[in-house]
């Protein structure tokens, strides 16, 4: 029979029950639980924190996202504008840029 077993019915129970704890010192993993417990709690905190910020940052990314598409829409040309043709020519005869599958590089000055 174990020993919780004949206590239960003993009428100084709930003392016996306490010297056993204070005995073998059962009161150290209580606190132990709550300091776990208390490192959860935070743990969690910090996981909701974080997960705010990388909500805000896919936000930002989207908006940085759709205005570099936006720029490279607006400066991708697949022909020369007829009213540059004749400065563009220039610049390739003087070696500034050369013509390169429809894009042009500066080649530097």
């Amino acid at each position: 029979m174990s020993l919780l077993m004949s206590l239960a019915g003993h009428p100084a129970y709930s003392e016996k029950l306490m010297a056993i704890i204070r005995q073998y010192e059962l009161k150290k993993y209580d606190q132990e639980v709550d300091k776990v417990l208390e490192t959860i709690a935070q743990l969690q905190k910090d996981v909701s924190k974080l997960q705010q910020q990388v909500f805000a940052i896919g936000k930002d990314l989207e908006g940085i996202s759709s205005q570099v598409g936006f720029l490279l829409g607006t400066h991708a040309m697949d022909q020369i504008p007829p009213w540059a043709r004749d400065a563009v020519d220039a610049a390739v005869a003087a070696g500034w840029i050369r013509p390169r599958a429809a894009v042009m590089t500066f080649t530097g000055f």
